[in-house]
């Protein structure tokens, strides 16, 4: 497969939209390290992305996001839920939450999902108006990628296209929150203070 490297421009933008339209699989900037992205409602695609990251079929795949009202099309969210998003979105906070339309990647009974603060990631999935796959862009179990040139290393021949950010702030990952047993399932970068001080707070 010939891998396209694309710049975080305009067109490098449209040139990755159009690669997800088509079923295809890209590496992309988020906030926090490189992420791998596809159209998460393609099943063929999703199976692509288990694949170059040699990652078990068992375990889900986050999305982003580029909005809340493209997300409220797939997701159902709570007050709670729409308080954390409202406080914490765009930004690198996972929710865990009740789909309305179960997407390939994810369990029947739920859906894991962003709205990413940088720019060329929300750009990407808002343009596109589909949720994006966002699991890090690395083999399965081993650490985040932050530079463009280990992305590429990793991924060149595998996807269609990798988008050049150079090398991105280390960041830790984002935290991930469960509506469901209202309990944090992963620790990251908006620390569990916060997420408890919020729902303390329910005036």
């Amino acid at each position: 497969m010939e891998t396209l490297v694309l710049h975080v421009s305009g067109q490098g933008l449209r040139e990755a939209v159009k690669i997800l339209k088509g079923g295809g699989v890209l590496v992309y900037p988020t906030e926090t390290a490189y992420g791998i992205g596809c159209d998460a409602t393609n099943r063929k695609a999703v199976k692509k992305v288990y694949c170059v990251k040699k990652r078990s079929p068992k375990k889900p795949l986050s999305v982003i996001f580029g909005s809340l009202e493209n997300a409220k099309k797939y997701v159902n969210l709570d007050k709670t839920g729409a308080r954390l998003v409202k406080a914490f979105m765009p930004g690198p906070l996972t929710l865990v939450a009740r789909p309305k339309k179960r997407l390939a990647g994810s369990p029947k009974n739920e859906i894991a999902f962003r709205i990413p603060s940088g720019l060329f990631a929300r750009s990407l999935a808002k343009e596109f108006g589909r949720p994006v796959t966002a699991t890090s862009a690395n083999i399965s179990g081993e650490k985040p990628v932050y530079a463009f040139k280990d992305a590429f290393n990793l991924f060149n021949g595998k996807v269609n296209a990798i988008i050049d950010a150079g090398s991105l702030p280390r960041r830790r990952v984002s935290t991930v929150f469960n509506l469901a047993s209202m309990e944090i399932a992963r620790k990251g970068a908006v620390s569990e203070s916060k997420i408890k001080r919020l729902l303390q707070n329910r005036a």
